[in-house]
């Protein structure tokens, strides 16, 4: 007898199709246009959002709950990056402005949070897609806001103490224009992490197909039917990448493989930095 006699058989299907997905290595695509028609909406579906939104609800009960704050690695860089933008602060200094760029429904400001209590006060801005957003709209917090544009955001935050980008560049449609307007606000730190890397010269363009259960920490919420979700995947060109971080300097590498797909025969790499801006001459 067989564990895989017990699960019902649109659910192998759908096991089956991933696996298979992920053997045969994902499709190369000539543009993220092309990449998103074989995707159907992408992040854009509700259903994304709502098991995010369900997730989180879920974790931010445990955090509120006592205990030790268990975190990830991935996590673990975001809180050195605030404690370095602490370390380099003035002794009386305790509020920050963050820009978290795709940080879905608020997770990170709550681990952090958690983390720091109420020794520093962040002003977090979330910018994702619309759905997300309203989604999220239930966290909402004095500190804690979603805004589906990134200049507004910007506008309402002014120039952030940290730009915290987590896994997001690979899966925006232009994600040079969108690392050019973010450096250009001036903000003392920037944590890129779970970067997806070619060393090629250009751009390699593929989609990621995974369970929606991947989405959110934590697992699946009760009465939610698991099944494949698919969203454009792009590893950026180190070399084209290179300029714009030109102004910042290098505090910390993290050995971070969160963002790698198997991809034969192509030089691609996922890792995470945080810069620090350089001194103006």
């Amino acid at each position: 007898m067989r564990v895989r006699d017990f699960v019902p058989p649109i659910v192998a299907r759908m096991v089956d199709r991933a696996r298979a997905a992920r053997t045969a290595g994902p499709k190369r695509y000539r543009s993220y246009a092309d990449a998103m028609r074989a995707c159907g909406k992408g992040y854009g579906e509700e259903e994304i959002a709502r098991v995010v939104l369900e997730k989180t609800i879920v974790y931010k009960g445990q955090l509120d709950a006592s205990g030790p704050l268990a975190v990830s690695p991935t996590d673990a860089y975001g809180l050195l990056s605030v404690a370095q933008l602490l370390a380099g602060s003035e002794p009386a200094r305790r509020e920050f402005a963050v820009l978290d760029l795709g940080g879905a429904c608020g997770a990170h400001y709550f681990t952090f949070k958690k983390f720091f209590g109420d020794r520093i006060r962040l002003k977090w801005v979330v910018v994702e897609t619309e759905v997300m957003c309203r989604f999220a709209e239930r966290l909402r917090t004095d500190d804690l806001t979603f805004l589906p544009d990134l200049s507004e955001a910007l506008r309402s935050l002014g120039t952030p103490d940290l730009l915290h980008v987590s896994g997001v560049l690979q899966c925006v449609e232009k994600p040079y224009e969108m690392l050019d307007k973010l450096v250009k606000t001036g903000a003392r730190y920037l944590l890129l992490s779970r970067l997806a890397l070619t060393a090629k010269s250009e751009d390699l363009v593929t989609v990621h197909r995974s369970m929606l259960s991947w989405n959110g920490k934590g697992p699946l919420p009760p009465g939610m039917q698991d099944r494949e979700v698919a969203y454009p995947y792009v590893f950026l060109s180190e070399h084209k990448l290179a300029p714009y971080l030109a102004g910042y300097e290098r505090v910390a590498e993290f050995d971070d493989k969160t963002a790698l797909l198997p991809i034969d025969e192509e030089p691609v790499s996922s890792c995470g930095l945080l810069l620090r801006l350089k001194p103006a001459n």
